[in-house]
């Protein structure tokens, strides 16, 4: 009996966040896509706890900023989705990466992560396609804890390098839960041809700084 139990950190792309003080929510893609990713892997079910905190904590000013209340009551519609894998195989995908504590920086984890110019991160994202393939391109993102100015930078997936989208998609699936979203001027967006994803395998990613200051990327997101 394996189960995987979608846990309170964001830290792996296997296991979801639920978010408190400065934790994103998870998105209801990202259930489905990790509950994807578990029955793939050989899960024969999904374990959920800590499921409230999506209403927030008093004590985070991350959920109550500017007088703005950023909590939400959880996603309860989806559990019952959960556990049928052909729904899952069927709807739009969330990968990501995401920050393991906002006040340190380990060359050992995956976010968040110092850059400068010419710094290298590599990333590996094992991704399972939908029933019936990846239909359409996707969306790579890259945000940072400041604004991302002067910065520029090279990024790849399986040694393609990707065009870099001029304007800001902002949250690909318009999720209700936007605690650490961040703004425009804090993310890179970068267009994902479909056809250089691997199913049932690791996909490498590569980031290379070659413009700019120092900088924090706390986040990383592949919509499809």
């Amino acid at each position: 009996y394996h189960t995987v139990c979608m846990a309170p950190t964001d830290a792996n792309p296997y296991f979801v966040n639920q978010g408190i003080g400065i934790m994103r929510r998870t998105t209801v893609e990202q259930l489905y896509t990790t509950a994807l990713l578990a029955y793939e892997m050989g899960a024969d079910g999904i374990s959920l706890f800590n499921f409230q905190y999506y209403r927030g904590i008093p004590e985070s000013p991350n959920d109550d900023r500017d007088n703005i209340n950023l909590a939400n009551e959880p996603p309860f519609y989806a559990v019952k989705n959960l556990g049928d894998r052909n729904y899952l195989s069927k709807q739009h995908q969330h990968y990501f990466y995401g920050r393991t504590d906002k006040r340190t920086f380990n060359p050992c984890w995956h976010m968040p992560q110092i850059m400068c110019p010419g710094a290298n991160l590599t990333f590996e994202m094992f991704m399972v396609e939908p029933d019936g393939g990846w239909s359409k391109n996707g969306v790579l993102r890259l945000q940072s804890e400041i604004p991302l100015t002067d910065e520029d930078f090279t990024v790849s997936i399986n040694g393609e390098t990707l065009a870099l989208i001029e304007s800001d998609r902002g949250d690909p699936y318009n999720s209700p839960h936007k605690t650490l979203f961040g703004t425009p001027e804090q993310r890179k967006c970068y267009l994902v041809p479909k056809t250089v994803l691997h199913s049932h395998k690791n996909n490498i990613i590569e980031i290379s700084q070659v413009g700019g200051g120092r900088t924090f990327l706390s986040y990383l997101d592949l919509s499809i």
